[in-house]
């Protein structure tokens, strides 16, 4: 059980790491997105789809940043748990070895049945670290979708820019920009699905 809730809490630190540059990035998209709105509103009628692009699009920011504050604080407690499992095996195999030099009647019935259970209190921890890793792949697939659902809006925002006459390069170099963050959000996204996959390929061995 040692090397499982080692290996958990560097997998949820890395995920969490990934995560911070996702939340950093995101909130740029979503300031970008209000300021599309702004834009929009100031050219009139010829922006009127772009006003409503930029809405969905400020939507899709503000459900990303918050699906990446959940798993920010999922990673956090399950590495706080993870740790906490460690030091009660370290506790137990001190147990197990002063056990083995004394005789059987003379282990206090409170040690026995801390160490019969041993078994089951592993089991559970392996359920909890398999259900965190699909509770946290399931989350991050979420997130996936948010942010190609704002690819697709960038692309309108191209779509929608030659409408707005002289505003149109303001608007192309916006998207372009949007884009370009995109590309990093999903790396980073797909850094962390990375690290859940290696994860799970290694505990079925």
């Amino acid at each position: 059980m040692l090397s499982e809730n080692t290996q958990q809490t560097v997998i949820a630190a890395k995920v969490s790491a990934e995560l911070h540059h996702v939340q950093e990035i995101t909130r740029s998209l979503s300031i970008s997105s209000k300021n599309l709105r702004v834009l929009a509103k100031r050219i009139g009628q010829n922006a009127a789809g772009l006003a409503v692009l930029a809405t969905f699009y400020d939507e899709c920011s503000r459900e990303t940043i918050s699906i990446a504050d959940y798993v920010t604080k999922m990673t956090v407690n399950t590495a706080s748990q993870a740790v906490n499992e460690w030091r009660i095996s370290l506790y137990e195999q001190k147990l197990e070895e002063a056990c083995k030099n004394i005789s059987p009647e003379q282990v206090p019935n409170t040690v026995k049945r801390h160490l019969e259970e041993k078994p089951r209190r592993e089991q559970e921890n392996k359920d909890l670290i398999n259900r965190f890793n699909r509770d946290l792949h399931d989350l991050l697939i979420d997130m996936q979708k948010n942010i190609r659902s704002i690819a697709v809006i960038a692309v309108n925002s191209k779509i929608e820019a030659p409408r707005t006459g002289e505003h149109s390069p303001i608007l192309l170099d916006m998207a372009e920009s949007v884009e370009i963050m995109i590309r990093k959000i999903l790396n980073h996204i797909d850094t962390s699905l990375k690290y859940i996959s290696d994860t799970n390929t290694k505990a079925f061995r």
